[in-house]
């Protein structure tokens, strides 16, 4: 019963599961995270009393470390081993492994399994701690059970429980005066009163140079959004370069640290216009005729005059190898209107692209289905600077048609002489495959659950 519990809730989480070993087969950390990067976040011998501590205090640097699981959770969790339930031995070994894993660097026999697969693919060993909290709370089920006392006994050991949890994890998940998210500073509200599709790019000493300042606390968390750390942009709807994403698509990764990570911005204004950067952030004063200063002060905001749109049709297409695009495209010969670099055996014959006139616009943008209206002169490649993902399709005239990665990063299709509608949708197949197993899980559940009650 146990192992088709086991299996059915594999089946019931498909959805999920499928679609995301697709994005992490696809995202850079399936070569494995630098065991330096890794390890941060450790567990150390002084950091277990977190599980049982109410009076430890919390800081919002410590949200690895959040596992406060109460004390009478971890009493009853050792009281569970009264339990006469078989499968309990199971809960015990997530736990011992959890307690092995987020020991990381202070474990002396993590460095064993430290490039095993998966396992180095993981950072952060704390966060592991989420384990640990699951096996202590079904543990800890079994030993409430166990106990022998009378049901409003036990009812009352769950309030309790739940008072001390509620008063406890309080201090971690702090209020907050809501006005927070109503109210905008000077640069905000310059970015907001000029929607688009355009993007902002925050230069690597503003997004890693994270300083603010007020009068009071208030004050210094609006100054904190308004330089738009983080993923902040998308509590405004405004499109971002990078922000914090630790999955991040590999090619895309190796592009933004290969481009934008120490360099002088001047150097890369192509590529910002390529991807559609309007305004930039920056610490520091960057003197470039392709740029102007629209708002100074600690943080300042530059318009970038060349960005291109969200979809352009290039002058010409050249074919590469894989290898050489992320080096030819950080040359002073490259210009993302006048050329698209695509990989070359996805070369379509022995054409030659070039003197490519035409125009295309953007008539739907939505997060799954984007559509497009194009009139070329002459057969060329439409390009879309949004990342190159394998679960996008896209319909040319409504046939379904190739979708080139770009500029190493981004998409392209192959358009004849002439007018056309172009429907990008976002239908990838892990997702339906996950769909049909979760529902054939869950009507699976349904059944044998009946089945048993005969």
């Amino acid at each position: 019963v146990f192992v088709y519990g086991v299996f059915l809730s594999f089946l019931i989480s498909a959805i999920q599961i499928i679609p995301s070993a697709e994005l992490f087969l696809n995202s850079h950390r399936v070569s494995g995270v630098p065991f330096s990067i890794r390890m941060l976040n450790s567990f150390a011998l002084k950091d277990f009393l977190r599980f049982i501590n109410p009076f430890q205090s919390y800081s919002s640097n410590d949200w690895a470390y959040a596992c406060y699981v109460g004390i009478f959770a971890f009493l009853f969790c050792f009281y569970s081993l009264k339990s006469r339930f078989k499968e309990k031995k199971f809960f015990y070994a997530i736990f011992f492994i959890s307690i092995f894993l987020i020991t990381g660097k202070n474990n002396p026999f993590f460095r064993i399994f430290k490039n095993f697969p998966l396992i180095n693919a993981f950072r952060f060993p704390a966060t592991m701690n989420i384990l640990t909290v699951f096996a202590i709370s079904i543990l800890a089920g079994l030993g409430l059970e166990k106990l022998k006392a009378k049901s409003g006994i036990k009812l009352l050991v769950l309030c309790l429980t739940f008072m001390e949890l509620f008063s406890v994890t309080g201090k971690f998940n702090s209020t907050i005066n809501d006005d927070i998210f109503r109210v905008y500073g000077k640069k905000t509200k310059l970015l907001l009163n000029d929607r688009g599709l355009h993007r902002v790019f925050l230069t690597y000493d503003a997004e890693n140079t994270r300083r603010s300042h007020g009068r009071n606390w208030f004050e210094y968390w609006i100054n904190w959004k308004d330089n738009l750390y983080g993923n902040l942009n998308l509590v405004y709807k405004i499109f971002g370069v990078a922000g914090e994403e630790p999955l991040r698509v590999k090619w895309y990764s190796e592009f933004l640290r290969s481009c934008f990570l120490y360099p002088d911005i001047e150097e890369r204004i192509n590529l910002l216009s390529m991807l559609g950067v309007k305004y930039i952030f920056s610490r520091k004063e960057i003197k470039t005729p392709e740029l102007c200063l629209i708002s100074n002060g600690e943080v300042k905001v530059y318009r970038n005059k060349k960005f291109l749109p969200r979809v352009f049709i290039p002058e010409s297409a050249k074919f590469m190898k894989e290898q050489d695009i992320l080096k030819y495209i950080k040359s002073n010969k490259f210009h993302p209107l006048k050329e698209v670099i695509l990989i070359d055996t996805d070369k379509p014959g022995k054409k030659n692209y070039e003197n490519i006139k035409g125009r295309a616009e953007i008539v739907l943008y939505e997060n799954e289905k984007i559509l497009i209206s194009a009139d070329l002169k002459k057969e060329g490649f439409l390009v879309l600077s949004d990342t190159f993902y394998p679960g996008w399709k896209v319909f040319i005239d409504g046939k379904r048609s190739k979708i080139y990665r770009a500029n190493y990063v981004l998409r392209a299709v192959r358009l004849k002489k002439g007018k056309h509608r172009i429907l990008f949708l976002y239908s990838p197949a892990t997702f339906h495959a996950g769909k049909y197993l979760s529902v054939f899980g869950l009507f699976s559940l349904i059944f044998l659950t009946k089945l048993f009650e005969l």
